[in-house]
């Protein structure tokens, strides 16, 4: 999935690390460990793209979907939670805005039979696209996450500026967890889970059906959702084949 190839990258004139390889393969569950400040989050947002190595190269394949979560601060805004995390799952918002288009010309007493066939014939597409990526189950599914974060039942119409930090990172989650990514990439992502939740999220990440990357000081959670770890030592990164235990 991610080949990295010779990365170097240096900060403020020193590297953190240098002439580095290794991959990410199909379902490998990753703890990415090392002591604060050796580059961790960095290197995580090398591998998203926010960053650009210095030396060497990162290639993925391609169509891949990476999900990434920050420790930076998430601003509010005013539409509602449960609405923000439908927006955000991939071509949600094009499809039913194409589909609210469709249907007034349909309305439309100026279109043509021919042109109404077209229509219809593309409103099937549509329906078609939107069985393939669980669109039908995804208001259930939203509930599901937001529920197994936290979240009770009377916090999904309430908006994003309602809530706290703490819990806008948690809608964060929930928005990558639920958008079909190949990778993910966790910066401290227990930071502010309480206890029902940890466990939660715990058990959705067993048996999440993709690759995972994660940086978390919770030995009790990366040991039990990594079976890989990536050590940052000594400006290099060394790849292990077993969790963080």
């Amino acid at each position: 999935m991610i080949d990295v190839k010779d990365l170097s990258f240096q900060y403020s004139g020193n590297f953190l690390f240098k002439d580095t390889s290794f991959k990410i393969n199909k379902n490998d569950k990753i703890a990415l460990v090392g002591s604060n400040g050796t580059g961790k989050t960095t290197l995580l947002k090398l591998l998203f793209g926010l960053e650009q190595p210095e030396e060497g190269e990162i290639t993925k394949q391609k169509k891949i979907k990476l999900g990434y979560l920050p420790q930076e601060y998430v601003p509010g805004h005013s539409s509602s939670l449960f609405d923000s995390v439908k927006a955000s799952v991939p071509g949600i918002n094009n499809i039913e805005i194409e589909e609210a288009d469709i249907n007034k010309a349909l309305s439309s007493s100026s279109a043509g039979s021919a042109e109404k066939d077209k229509l219809l014939l593309r409103l099937g597409e549509l329906d078609e696209m939107k069985i393939k990526m669980g669109y039908y189950q995804l208001n259930s599914n939203i509930e599901k996450v937001l529920s197994g974060l936290g979240f009770k039942d009377y916090d999904f119409q309430k908006k994003v500026t309602e809530f706290s930090g703490g819990w806008r990172m948690r809608m964060e989650l929930a928005k990558i967890l639920l958008s079909n990514n190949d990778l993910l990439l966790l910066d401290e992502p227990t930071n502010h889970l309480d206890l029902d939740s940890l466990e939660w999220i715990i058990g959705y990440l067993q048996e999440y059906n993709g690759a995972l990357l994660v940086v978390s000081h919770d030995r009790y959670f990366v040991n039990n959702v990594t079976n890989r770890t990536l050590e940052i030592f000594n400006k290099k990164i060394v790849f292990y084949k077993k969790n963080y235990e």
